[in-house]
């Protein structure tokens, strides 16, 4: 293949070992093992985390196509666009699996994030110990010891698996696909170097190379973050392996046909991506030139550029969120960001003869950073977890400079001892990083402390508060959500939630005026018009409520939250008949919302009108709307107690409404809890319900 010493020509001076257990200790594969477990010590905690409000929720637990592993729902997979509108079918796949085993327990989604993470960190080392095998056969030094070849290429796979910079892709349920995609993209590195090591038969070759390119597809269809990887290899090809010597070799020809099925898979993707976003991409679709210029493109691609050079230096203050280049203020910046750059370039281009992994190294940086410069989309943000392959390109410098000899610069040992202390220094930062996840609270405090003044506070403010309603906190909620519209008075989903709230706590009339001010910010916003029709109905505003849903209605007569509004409104009104016809209909638009399900079934309970009493089917809807809820809703099982009362099987009313009153603990469950308790007393005399 080519005349580059391999593995074989590192001198192993050192005394062979004697038995099988040392042995063991000494191989490569040990220490990989090591590495692995290191890594997955340091983020154990990630196991314990919970889901956050942070794209989790549309990601996985309230995702209507997450579902188990039917044959539907994989033909699904491989033929539709996840919800960040990008075709990533084997991400997809992952979460499903995860599902049909976990359900919607976050530990399993940590798990396998933590497990691609804790791999990744070892194959990286394998990867390392053969780069650097290459580059130091390529420049004659092939006295340097195996040893000190697979410590450095130990402390540069663990410089890369400890970093704080990655604690948002391993510790994120959401980011499930980078480690992912990360761990198919290594292995098909590592075995594209293992094909091109010498004195290997061209079958072994070529089948090799088969292999690493299935596993580039692998990744690809896992996340596109990999598809930078496609010209790594071509630079690579150059320096270390050295099967292209200058631009008019004659390998050129060879090495364009063994990057064809890469090439194949890239390209196909990145067609299928772009027609997604094009067609179909909503939120997701590229801005405009009008919108986001070439200019300001330009300026964000090289500021993407020079801050994942320094930004690794700099692991503190770490956040999912950075709004630089949302105002593109402060401008000095950017104009700093090109000098990096270009100073970067420049000194690399100038020492390509002396030192050719400088070079390599921009290149690489360079290209693997294209799918995140984010020249299509505005605003943009720079994430942590964008740093998680380009990041590899330090380990390959690190590894290389500890095992380079360097008697007159610094001692073998005292790098040793350097960066070690760094990598215990990195280890204990993420292993603080980790807890910043715990939760979404844990997490979007932590947002707001980083975030200062920023007015993108509004949106993590109300993010908090929906956290703390979700615990049924409801005073620091409305806190929260408060705090969000002062800061952002046009903060259209903070507003309507406020309103939500508020309706909670039986405040109606302030309900209304935030109800109000989300519609003057968005018309169209469905939820907040049916928010205020709620908000009439409680002030008893009927009339008014009907006109605005009698207008809905006209022009989206499908609207579920619109017709169970209206079965609410002809209940308050009297309409008993009227109210059951409505809300039949709104069961057939939404048959698993276990709220229609849970009037009808009282309705039908305790109706004095012979034509519309039937305990019977009360009894089902209840149960299927208690089945919905897994049985924890107190509400729902009141209403299965009173469905049963009304048929005359007491024993099971009495044992649904005791479960029901041991849900009903919280303070402001006081009152139902009171009417479950009067309900129960009747069920033990004997009676039925006819509230």
């Amino acid at each position: 293949m080519n005349d580059i010493k391999t593995e074989t020509t590192i001198d192993k001076s050192e005394a062979r070992p004697s038995g099988w257990f040392t042995r063991a200790l000494q191989s490569p594969l040990t220490a990989a093992a090591v590495i692995a477990v290191v890594t997955l010590a340091v983020f154990a905690h990630v196991l314990t985390a919970d889901f956050v409000m942070w794209d989790d929720d549309r990601m996985i637990y309230e995702n209507p196509q997450l579902t188990g592993l039917s044959i539907e729902h994989l033909c699904w997979i491989f033929t539709h666009a996840d919800v960040t509108r990008r075709y990533t079918p084997l991400a997809a796949l992952n979460y499903s699996m995860t599902y049909q085993s976990c359900r919607l327990n976050p530990f399993g989604y940590h798990l396998s994030s933590w497990l691609f993470h804790g791999l990744n960190a070892a194959i990286l080392f394998l990867v390392l110990r053969i780069l650097l095998i290459h580059g130091l056969s390529l420049h004659g030094l092939i006295s340097i010891k195996q040893r000190k070849i697979t410590v450095a290429a130990s402390l540069g796979a663990l410089i890369w698996s400890l970093h704080p910079l990655r604690t948002e892709a391993v510790a994120w349920a959401g980011a499930n696909f980078y480690p992912q995609a990360t761990f198919f993209m290594l292995i098909s590195l590592l075995y594209y170097l293992r094909a091109n090591q010498v004195n290997i038969d061209s079958r072994s070759h070529l089948r090799r190379l088969l292999v690493s390119s299935v596993f580039f597809a692998a990744a690809i269809l896992s996340h596109p973050i990999v598809i930078g990887y496609l010209a790594v290899l071509f630079v690579l090809d150059v320096y270390p392996l050295g099967k292209i010597r200058g631009w008019k070799s004659t390998e050129w020809h060879r090495v364009l046909l063994e990057k064809t099925p890469f090439a194949a898979a890239a390209l196909a993707i990145a067609l299928i991506t772009v027609y997604i976003r094009l067609t179909e991409g909503g939120d997701f679709k590229p801005v405009s030139l009008d919108q986001f210029g070439i200019t300001e493109r330009l300026w964000q691609a090289i500021y993407i550029w020079a801050y994942y050079i320094w930004r690794p230096w700099y692991p503190v203050n770490l956040s999912p969120v950075y709004t630089i280049l949302v105002t593109f203020k402060p401008f000095w910046v950017f104009i700093l960001s090109a000098i990096l750059l270009l100073v970067i370039i420049k000194l690399a281009t100038s020492l390509r003869h002396r030192w050719p992994l400088g070079l390599t190294l921009v290149m690489c940086h360079l290209f693997l950073l294209i799918p995140v410069l984010g020249i299509f989309e505005h605003p943009h943000y720079p994430c942590d977890r964008y740093s998680l392959i380009a990041s590899i390109l330090w380990s390959v410098l690190l590894a290389a400079w500890i095992s380079y000899p360097k008697i007159k610069t610094m001692p073998y040992a005292v790098s040793i001892t350097l960066t070690s202390v760094v990598i215990v220094t990195l280890g204990v930062l993420t292993f603080q990083q980790t807890r910043v996840w715990t939760n979404s609270k844990t997490l979007f405090t932590h947002m707001i402390k980083m975030l200062g003044n920023d007015p993108y506070r509004s949106d993590i403010y109300w993010r908090l508060g929906i956290a703390y309603s979700i615990e049924s906190n409801i005073d620091e909620s409305v806190k929260y959500c408060a705090k969000a519209v002062e800061i952002n008075p046009k903060n259209q989903k903070a507003q309507n939630a406020l309103g939500i709230l508020l309706i909670q706590k039986n405040n109606a009339e302030e309900a209304l005026r935030h109800f109000n001010i989300a519609l003057l910010v968005n018309p169209q916003d469905t939820s907040a018009y049916t928010n205020r029709v709620l908000a009439l109905i409680m002030l008893g505003r009927f009339d008014e409520a009907m006109e605005r849903l009698n207008t809905l209605l006209q022009q989206r007569p499908d609207s579920v939250e619109g017709n169970y509004l209206l079965s609410v409104l002809l209940t308050k009104t009297g309409k008993t008949s009227q109210t059951v016809t409505q809300l039949k209909k709104t069961i057939i638009l939404a048959p698993n919302w276990a709220d229609p399900l849970n009037n009808l079934a009282r309705i039908l309970a305790v109706s004095q009108n012979p034509s519309l009493r039937d305990p019977n089917e009360a009894i089902r809807l209840a149960k299927y709307g208690c089945e919905l809820t897994e049985y924890q809703r107190a509400d729902l099982l009141d209403t299965l107690a009173i469905a049963y009362a009304s048929a005359g099987k007491f024993s099971e009313a009495v044992h649904y409404a005791e479960q029901a009153l041991s849900l009903a603990k919280l303070p402001s469950e006081a009152s139902l809890s009171e009417k479950i308790r009067s309900h129960l007393h009747l069920f033990q005399q004997g009676q039925a319900c006819n509230e």
